[in-house]
């Protein structure tokens, strides 16, 4: 019997090593190849977002653009009204999901989610959305709660304080301050004044939830004290640039085309329309001290409305009563700066605030019950009902050092004055 050499049998058997070793053949030396080993489970599993929106009453308007969704701070992924989008390919684990892109008057119960991902298995993430009519009754204004003045808005009663704009701790020579706002008549959009280097001031729109701000003039010189016509398509403001250190009044088309000047005589500012757009209320001090007149809105028919002789006027944005038959100004008339109302006839003067420090008349409420005002005793703002009564704290819980002409918002419906108010300071 003839017998393979030994070195070729130690060949086979490498062989049959490498292949059991490799493949996990049988029991080591029968040549049979063994089950392969079972997968290993995935890591990775899937996120699933959708949203489900409702509207409060029938004046709430959705916005068509829909909503953001990031995962963990990543890129943020659109999704629509009413719609899904799904994130693959997520790390089994604890993650953090928010919908951005809100509108003001747009919340959800709970944002950001915390959600877990199983591997293998998609996580539900439901955002139900609920909207109202369009920032009702919600107040804007300018602070300095920071160190620097920047937009703001609050509930009338000073819960939901929201930040609009970021404005930078330093500047030259100092930092920008974004003052003086004013709500669009549909409640979507707030035109402002942004103040640089203390002298350039120039006209500024954004939407209500602080996107899209957009510069509308450019004059370099002052504009300020925007505005908004009635039906929403201009903004009339104050300006320096046909005579630097005179103010004259202003109208432009509310995208900043069309700029077109008023007057032309003396210090002209604080314009403030009528409810049916075909008059401008503002004030001059051309015949020698500061009075409020009223003039057509083409600038036309310019007449005097007041005539005191102690007292310089002011009056702010949102001066006239939403029917349209009184008007709010401020006077020094009677020894401070006091908040006064009076038919728009310039007849009827009442004096609503005698605090013996300055208060600036502000902005009605939507349905003609209340009154806006600010004062220096504290720098906040305050809520009064249409006769100087029912004094309440709006901007309690608010810091700073003052607030600028702040604003209400006239979207739709009526202003909500709850019971809770913070303590009033004594007259």
């Amino acid at each position: 019997m003839t017998h393979p050499p030994k070195r070729a049998t130690a060949a086979c058997a490498a062989l049959a090593a490498i292949l059991t070793g490799a493949f996990g053949c049988g029991d080591g030396g029968d040549g049979v190849l063994g089950p392969p080993e079972p997968p290993s489970e995935p890591s990775f599993g899937t996120i699933h977002v959708l949203t489900q929106t409702a509207a409060e009453t029938p004046a709430a308007i959705l916005d068509p653009d829909g909503f953001t969704v990031v995962v963990d701070g990543l890129t943020p992924r659109p999704i629509e009204l009413n719609g899904t989008v799904t994130f693959n390919d997520v790390a089994a684990g604890n993650h953090i999901v928010t919908l951005d892109g809100l509108q003001v008057n747009c919340t959800t119960p709970e944002n950001p989610v915390n959600v877990t991902v199983v591997a293998g298995a998609t996580a539900q993430v439901p955002f139900p959305v609920t909207c109202w009519a369009p920032t009702t009754g919600r107040v804007a204004f300018s602070a300095d709660v920071r160190g620097v003045y920047e937009m703001y808005t609050v509930n009338s009663d000073g819960a939901d304080l929201r930040r609009l704009t970021t404005v930078p701790e330093q500047g030259w020579p100092a930092p920008p301050m974004h003052i003086w706002p004013a709500w669009s008549p549909d409640g979507w959009k707030i035109a402002y004044t942004v103040v640089e280097g203390w002298e350039e001031q120039d006209i500024y729109v954004m939407n209500a939830d602080g996107t899209g701000q957009t510069q509308l003039t450019t004059s370099s010189l002052r504009d300020n004290y925007p505005a908004w016509s009635p039906d929403g398509s201009k903004i009339a403001f104050s300006s320096d640039r046909h005579d630097p250190g005179e103010l004259d009044i202003y109208v432009m088309n509310a995208d900043g085309t069309g700029q077109v000047r008023l007057t032309d005589s003396g210090h002209n500012a604080g314009p403030a329309w009528f409810p049916d757009g075909s008059k401008i209320l503002f004030t001059s001090n051309r015949d020698g001290r500061a009075e409020v007149y009223v003039m057509n809105a083409d600038g036309t028919e310019q007449v005097r409305l007041t005539n005191h002789p102690e007292g310089e006027s002011w009056i702010a944005g949102r001066a006239l009563s939403p029917d349209g038959s009184q008007m709010l100004f401020g006077s020094i008339r009677d020894g401070s700066g006091d908040v006064y109302v009076m038919d728009v006839d310039g007849n009827n003067v009442r004096r609503l605030t005698d605090w013996e420090t300055h208060e600036d008349p502000a902005a009605w409420s939507p349905d003609g019950t209340r009154i806006l005002f600010t004062t220096t005793k504290t720098g906040l703002i305050y809520s009064m009902s249409a006769d100087g009564t029912d004094i309440r704290s709006v901007s309690h819980g608010v810091g700073g050092n003052g607030h600028l002409w702040p604003d209400c918002s006239h979207g739709s419906g009526a202003v909500s004055v709850p019971e809770r108010a913070s303590p009033i300071p004594s007259r």
